[in-house]
């Protein structure tokens, strides 16, 4: 990764996914020591109810 112009496209081009050992969204942790914090089951019931929820907004424009 060297020499290093432009250190963005170092990261985009260059990096590889096992570089990747943590990752935080919102301030939650997602991954760590590259390992999932959290249940895909959990999360698939999650996006059930967002997407009822939306559904339910889209049925009142219709």
């Amino acid at each position: 990764m060297i020499p290093c112009y432009d250190p963005y496209s170092v990261l985009v081009y260059s990096a590889q996914p096992q570089n990747v050992t943590d990752v935080y969204i919102k301030g939650k942790m997602m991954l760590e020591n590259g390992k999932f914090t959290f249940s895909f089951s959990d999360m698939v019931s999650s996006f059930n109810e967002a997407a009822s929820g939306f559904r339910r907004e889209a049925e009142k424009l219709l």
